[in-house]
C-alpha cells in the first residue's frame, strides 16, 4: 500500500523576505532621522543668516540705538532703548540668531563702556557685569565664540596713553570750584585746568 504523505510548504523564504522588508525600512528610518538631525543643525546658521543687526541714531542726535531686521526690511524693530547720551556700537547676533551683544558708549566721557546682551527680539536686556577692576580700565568690542555659549571682549589694561577718565572727573571738579571761587582763586582754578589739559573755565 502506498502511503501518501503531505508536507507542509516551508515558510522560511517568507521570513526571510520578512526580515529583508524590516531591515530595509529600518536603513530608511535611520537615514531619515539622520537628514532630520542635519536639518536641525543647519538652523542656526539659517537663522543666524536671516536677520541684520545696526546701529541707527535718533533725528536729534540725542542718542543711538541698535535696531534688527530681516533682510527684506520686513520685522524692523529696535533691540536696545539707551537714554538720551548712550550710544550703542558694535552689535554682533549669536551663532543661533538668537541673541545680540553690544557696546554701549557715553557721549560723557566720564561714564565708562558698557557690555549689553538681549534676546533678538530686544527682550531680556541686561548689562554684564564682567569684573572690570583696576588697573582695568574698559571692556570692549564684544563678540561671540563659536557655538554661542560664550562670549570674547577686548579688556583695555591701564595706565592709558590718552587722558584717563579720572582726569575728566578732576575737570569736572576744579571747573566746578572755579566758578564758585571769586577773584583770583578763581583764575588760579582756570589756570590749573589749563595745566591739566581740559577745557579753561567757562562764565
Amino acid at each position: 500500500m502506498r502511503h501518501c504523505i503531505r508536507r507542509r510548504p516551508s515558510r522560511a523564504p517568507a521570513v526571510a523576505t520578512m526580515k529583508g522588508r524590516v531591515g530595509y525600512w529600518g536603513c530608511c528610518r535611520r537615514l531619515f532621522l539622520g537628514l532630520v538631525a542635519l536639518a536641525l543643525l543647519a538652523l542656526p546658521a539659517a537663522s543666524s543668516a536671516s536677520t541684520i543687526v545696526w546701529a541707527r541714531s535718533d533725528k536729534d542726535g540725542s542718542r543711538q540705538r541698535i535696531v534688527a531686521a530681516r533682510p527684506d526690511g520686513s520685522w524692523l524693530h529696535a533691540i536696545s532703548q539707551p537714554k538720551k547720551g548712550g550710544s550703542d556700537i558694535d552689535a554682533q547676533i549669536s551663532p543661533n540668531g538668537r541673541r545680540v551683544v553690544w557696546e554701549r558708549d557715553f557721549f560723557d566721557e566720564s561714564i565708562l563702556p558698557e557690555i549689553h546682551v538681549a534676546d533678538i527680539s530686544g527682550k531680556h536686556q541686561r548689562k554684564l557685569d564682567l569684573g572690570c577692576v583696576a588697573p582695568c580700565l574698559l571692556d570692549s568690542g564684544p563678540t561671540w565664540l563659536r557655538g554661542g555659549g560664550r562670549l570674547a571682549y577686548t579688556p583695555v589694561i591701564g595706565p592709558s596713553t590718552t587722558t584717563p577718565v579720572g582726569e575728566n572727573i578732576l575737570c569736572v571738579i576744579v571747573r566746578a570750584l572755579g566758578k564758585a571761587l571769586p577773584g583770583l582763586l578763581g583764575a588760579l582754578a582756570d589756570a590749573l585746568l589749563r595745566l591739566l589739559g581740559c577745557a579753561p573755565l567757562v562764565g
